[in-house]
């Protein structure tokens, strides 16, 4: 009868162990999860940042050129308007006209892919905000997780849980 207790007794003794060796390896996987959230999250928050302070530079671009545009259609009507009595003084018009109105068109041009790109980036910073709120649900799941394990742990004695957060 010794020998089953003593048998007994080690197979107990080393399924602690198995147990509590298995119970460190998942805290020590969970704590490396959590870690690369977080550089991941760090990552994505640089992201759209960057991407925010793109999309400032751009609107500002765009008032920019609304500011040019606007100045420019000005001059044209005053230009238009002055220069009807004589014929050479209306061809001069005519022509700056033409020409007013080719750099118009090519700053309407300018001011749509302005738009487009601001468009684009602003479609890019919906994503990673998506993408953000979606790592940090991920993180604050994991964390719970953590927290269950850290409990568990403590309830069995086995070992005691730092602070993740």
């Amino acid at each position: 009868m010794p020998y089953v207790k003593k048998h007994t007794t080690l197979v107990l003794f080393f399924l602690v162990i198995l147990s509590i060796s298995v119970l460190t390896i998942t805290i020590i996987h969970y704590q490396r999860s959590l870690t690369e959230l977080n550089d991941l999250i760090t990552e994505k928050q640089e992201l759209a940042n960057s991407l925010s302070i793109e999309v400032n530079k751009l609107n500002s671009e765009v008032n920019n050129l609304n500011r040019i545009l606007n100045l420019k259609e000005k001059r044209e009507e005053n230009l238009s308007g002055q220069y009807t009595s004589l014929k050479v003084e209306k061809e001069e018009i005519k022509e700056e006209k033409a020409y007013l109105e080719l750099d118009l068109n090519q700053t309407r041009a300018e001011l749509e892919d302005a738009k487009d790109q601001i468009d684009e980036l602003q479609d890019d910073l919906i994503n990673i905000r998506e993408d953000y709120d979606d790592l940090n649900q991920t993180y604050y799941i994991v964390l719970d997780d953590v927290e269950d394990i850290c409990n568990k742990a403590s309830a069995l004695n086995i070992s005691e849980c730092g602070d993740y957060t």
